[in-house]
């Protein structure tokens, strides 16, 4: 729901908000053990988007790169 609710900060253009959420779920779920690859892979796409908006292609592409490893195959 977190991931949700960042998207939706997201698409409103409303960035402070937006990386407030991915900052706290960063260290959520660092701290978590055994979370599904459906959350890492739309945490990172998110996180990669949001990267995307700012110009920062850096974390863009290293966020791309995770989103990449978590998801599954068939999605596409």
């Amino acid at each position: 729901m977190k991931v949700l609710k960042g998207y939706c900060y997201l698409k409103l253009n409303s960035l402070i908000e937006c990386e407030e959420i991915i900052t706290n779920l960063k260290k959520e779920l660092e701290r978590r053990f055994e979370v599904d690859q459906i959350i890492y892979s739309n945490f990172y796409r998110l996180s990669a988007e949001f990267y995307e908006l700012k110009k920062n292609y850096d974390e863009f592409y290293s966020n791309c790169l995770q989103f990449l490893a978590y998801v599954k195959e068939n999605v596409f």
